[in-house]
């Protein structure tokens, strides 16, 4: 049997050598595991900072609306929303739609138009208010316009158009707490198809509409006091 010679090089790799090169830095990749849950939580608080800023946004922008009615409202009230005046016609059914259809037409007889003479005298945004039902009406329910222009002008419009009212309902003004309100009862040949009272009055920079006496006493009381 020949014999194999093995040489070892003694000198050139020490055991501490070794050692040092068969060492893993775990640091490295702990380091990194930590960053990868600190980016995750800094994206989720950025996205949800952004979510809480758009919707803190829009909410003051409903609000900031919708507060300039809150004092008008009654406590009793049972509904209460805001409604663009160029979608009143089909939010406020059934509760008042064939009134404004018919209210349309004395506009057109008196060569006026709702939505160029009567919509700009009052602010885009108008309340739609349901009270708890009384006597008077199973519905009893109220619009109410906050006014953009004097109430000269809403006077002037309503002087145009009183005259063709008159031709259906019986007309008839009361005082309430130094209110003027003007009351508007349909005369037997239309009463079938129509409430049986119809009010408005001008208020403080509002102007209202009402199916009930008591309802818009309500909403007179509510401001004043």
């Amino acid at each position: 049997m020949n014999k194999v010679n093995i040489k070892i090089k003694k000198g050139e790799c020490s055991p501490n050598q070794i050692a040092d090169n068969l060492k893993v830095d775990l640091r490295e990749d702990l380091n990194a595991k930590k960053r990868q849950p600190f980016k995750r939580w800094l994206f989720l608080f950025i996205a949800l900072f952004l979510l809480v800023l758009i919707f803190t946004v829009c909410q003051n922008t409903f609000f900031s609306d919708k507060t300039s009615f809150n004092r008008l409202i009654p406590k009793e009230a049972v509904v209460f929303g805001l409604i663009d005046q160029a979608s009143l016609y089909n939010q406020t059914a059934p509760f008042c739609q064939n009134a404004l259809s018919k209210m349309g037409g004395y506009f057109n007889q008196a060569n006026l138009d709702i939505q160029n003479d009567f919509q700009p005298l009052f602010k885009q945004e108008a309340a739609f208010i349901l009270m708890p039902s009384n006597s008077e009406t199973s519905f009893p329910f109220a619009v109410i316009f906050k006014k953009n222009q004097p109430s000269s002008e809403v006077e002037r419009i309503l002087s145009k158009i009183e005259p063709k009212l008159k031709e259906d309902y019986n007309f008839s003004t009361e005082k309430y707490r130094q209110i003027k309100t003007t009351f508007l009862r349909p005369i037997s040949s239309v009463s079938g198809a129509l409430p049986d009272l119809y009010a408005y009055a001008q208020i403080d920079g509002y102007f209202i509409i009402c199916n009930s006496k008591k309802t818009i006493e309500a909403f007179i009381d509510s401001i004043i006091d």
